[in-house]
């Protein structure tokens, strides 16, 4: 089935006419849009100067009035101040005189103020909560109704000047047009003042008239215009609804696109990659700018790159959609799988044009995928193992009484016989099938998991060189002359629990299986460890925390095939010249060997370079440990000095604690970082044995960094089960001594600490 997809593009071809037309319709809104405003500039700017006009003109008239009741005041007053008549009298007989007969149009007001007090106030929305207070006051207490700019006018009143105006009372009443003139009468001030509603001033003098006629004008204009724009716009009204409903259809792409978070990539015939998303980014660790336009040799690795293209190229010829995996590496070298779906991409004129993929990261499936097919293999292979070794034990116990004569009757007539009696060699011949088939029931007897009948104290070191003095070995090394031994065994190996008979028979088998894979010759090195195993830190075997003796043996042989690996412990599973190699049950009699000692077994292959054997054992301090060349006891002796161990594993502090007691050190031990810093805020010490690796707090180095604080130059010895990493050496540059790989031993733990302790023996103890 083949999917489509359609891209809208502009694909025009238009004529310079046809353009022309399109450029003037899209301009003709802007140019209507300009005279418009150039119009309504023009009609606010003549209304604005037929209001001031009509203002200026009207307060003229209201100041001639204010001044012409101001001077008929002044007269009156003073005929009247000459009579004796009191003030408040003469204000009586001034606003039923002069001012309560002035009208200026309908809700016009008149006023008579002092510089403190309202005198009169003839407005009809004047409270009387305000009379005996000053226009300052009053306005700012109406200020909280809406009043405002008022500030000059009350200005002027308190100081007894003249001027005009305008001010805000209510806001619903708009603006007031003002006038107002000081009357002067020896000590005595008033201000008289006229207002009048500017809405009222425009309606009695006609500028509203004219106000509306220019604005009426103005908005069939508008209207005109308007209409004008809107018959432009429809002739590309469509087009603009064309291009939004693209805009919207490709922001909802572009939203859906980048919020998945699977991989997905628009590309052309050349492999140009056009269109990205976040996942597509974070996947090659490049900004979408270095990735547009590039194409899979830019992007990726050869190997890649190579195969992303084969599929691009099979999708663009089958123009099917297709499915792929592909497989790339990350920064630290591990696999990422992508299960990639892949279709041709087609324009609007059904031509193909390119392809878009979607690509998942499958990673974590596959691994667990691996996980649990190998988890199963290797419950399958224990089962098989299981049944094996029973049928094994079976028919081992039958063997063994059929031998009985085989092995036996051929050593007593050989006894009776001459030694030119031509009977010596077949009986020779059948004593020496009888020994070999005793040696295979003996396999089959150690397969079957019943040979392990006493548990001693076993040096893996010794049974390795053990076995290099056998007259075996002497005969498998004069077989494979080219094979070198190479011995790198621990100076001071912990010691396991088991069976040293089946344990130098498992080091056999895996030496004769190493020196069978180099038949033209080569390298088997034997290599021996204390192993500690961390919480955090693990091994290539899945193991439990603890400590460990490593057995590893290796050569430099032809390998074992990757489909073989799965079935080498399987008894008679050998492509091996059986009349050569044994009784093909060597690596079954390995299996089972370390299944009896809670052993555990990692194989590691590589054709035409060689096989790795890694098994890991208990280890065990009952029993004396053997060290090879190992140091007096005096040499590492402590003198009573005070020894901090920190370690988050309750058995390896006293394990510790044990060892420095019996060295002559002081021990203390705690469980945590934290609790190293608690102890150390009130205390001092000579030297720390500080665990690297405590998962569940501070871990090594932030110990000693927080210790060094409170005590600069403290002394340490930094121990881990794990090796010595970029941690421990930062410690080291810290102040921090020797590194110490656990297990603890006495001799390696009780060196190092006297070698720290020696250094700088002057100097006095932090914090003494």
């Amino acid at each position: 089935m083949t999917t489509k997809y359609s891209f809208i593009a502009d694909a025009h071809t238009s004529t310079s006419l046809v353009r022309f037309q399109r450029y003037v319709l899209m301009a003709l809104p802007l140019f209507v849009l300009g005279a418009l405003s150039f119009g309504w500039f023009v009609a606010m700017r003549a209304q604005q100067a037929l209001e001031t006009a009509v203002i200026a003109s009207y307060q003229e008239t209201q100041l001639e009035i204010v001044r012409s009741v101001a001077r008929s005041i002044t007269v009156y007053v003073q005929d009247k101040l000459g009579d004796g008549v009191e003030i408040e009298v003469i204000e009586q007989e001034i606003l039923k005189r002069f001012v309560a007969p002035i009208h200026l149009l309908e809700n016009g007001d008149a006023w008579i103020y002092a510089p403190d007090y309202v005198v009169f106030d003839l407005s009809s929305d004047f409270p009387e909560a305000y009379r005996n207070k000053s226009m300052a006051e009053i306005f700012a207490l109406q200020a909280a109704n809406g009043a405002w700019h008022y500030e000059a006018m009350t200005y002027d009143v308190s100081h007894a000047r003249e001027g005009v105006g305008w001010y805000v009372w209510l806001p619903e009443k708009g603006r007031e047009i003002a006038a107002w003139s000081p009357v002067r009468m020896g000590t005595h001030v008033w201000t008289i003042g006229l207002s009048t509603p500017l809405p009222e001033i425009l309606q009695a003098t006609g500028a509203d008239r004219q106000t509306r006629l220019i604005f009426a004008t103005m908005g069939m204009g508008t209207a005109f215009g308007l209409l004008l724009s809107l018959i432009a716009a429809w002739s590309i009204a469509g087009r603009r609804r064309t291009e939004t409903a693209l805009r919207e259809v490709n922001a909802r792409l572009e939203a859906l696109i980048e919020a998945l978070p699977d991989i997905i990539y628009f590309k052309d015939l050349k492999g140009h990659n056009l269109i990205v998303n976040k996942a597509f980014e974070a996947m090659t660790g490049k900004p979408r700018t270095e990735i547009l336009g590039k194409t899979n040799a830019d992007l990726f690795s050869p190997q890649l790159a190579e195969s992303c293209q084969k599929s691009d190229d099979k999708v663009l010829q089958t123009r099917n959609v297709q499915r792929f995996e592909e497989c790339s590496h990350s920064q630290d070298g591990s696999e990422i799988f992508y299960d990639s779906y892949k279709a041709p991409l087609f324009g609007g004129d059904g031509q193909l044009i390119g392809l878009v993929g979607v690509s998942r990261d499958v990673t974590q499936q596959r691994l667990a995928e691996k996980e649990r097919r190998l988890l199963n293999e290797k419950l399958m292979r224990a089962e098989k193992m299981e049944a094996i070794g029973a049928l094994a034990g079976g028919v081992a116990h039958d063997l063994n009484n059929l031998l009985t004569g085989l092995v036996s009757y051929p050593e007593l007539l050989l006894q009776g016989l001459a030694e030119d009696s031509p009977l010596r060699k077949p009986l020779h011949t059948i004593q020496t099938s009888g020994e070999r088939a005793a040696s295979i029931v003996q396999d089959l007897l150690t397969l079957a998991r019943r040979g392990v009948e006493t548990i001693e104290v076993v040096d893996l070191n010794e049974q390795i060189h053990e076995f290099l003095l056998t007259p075996q070995w002497h005969k498998t090394a004069r077989e494979y002359p080219g094979v070198h031994v190479d011995l790198r065994l621990e100076s001071v190996l912990l010691n396991i629990e088991g069976s040293s008979t089946h344990l130098s028979k498992l080091i056999m088998n895996l030496m004769l299986n190493a020196c069978e894979a180099m038949q033209g010759g080569g390298r088997l090195i034997i290599h021996t460890a204390n192993r500690y195993v961390d919480g955090e830190a693990g091994t290539a075997i899945n193991v439990s925390e603890g400590e460990y003796v490593e057995l590893q043996i290796s050569d430099t042989g032809k390998g074992i095939p990757s489909e073989d690996l799965g079935r080498i412990f399987e008894p008679f599973y050998s492509n091996k010249i059986m009349g050569r190699s044994g009784s093909g049950l060597g690596l079954s009699v390995v299996w089972g060997v370390a299944q009896d000692h809670n052993g555990h077994i990692d194989v590691r292959s590589t054709p035409d370079q060689g096989t790795v054997f890694t098994l890991l054992f208990p280890g065990v301090r009952s029993g004396k440990t053997r060290p090879q060349q190992a140091l007096p006891r005096e040499a590492f002796l402590g003198s009573n000095e005070t020894i901090l161990v920190v370690d988050d594993v309750g058995l390896q502090r006293e394990v510790a604690s044990s060892i420095l007691k019996d060295l002559g050190y002081q021990p203390i031990t705690v469980g945590s970082g934290e609790e190293a810093v608690a102890y150390l805020e009130t205390h001092t010490v000579d030297l720390i044995v500080l665990d690297m690796i405590m998962p569940n707090g501070m871990d090594g180095l932030e110990t000693y960094e927080a210790v060094t604080r409170l005590h600069p130059g403290q002394k340490a010895v930094i121990a881990s089960g794990f090796s010595e990493t970029d941690r421990v050496k930062t410690a080291q540059r810290l102040g921090a001594g020797t590194y110490v790989k656990k297990p603890y031993l006495m001799e390696t733990l009780g060196t190092a600490i006297r070698s720290v302790l020696n250094q700088d023996a002057g100097e006095q103890r932090p914090g003494k």
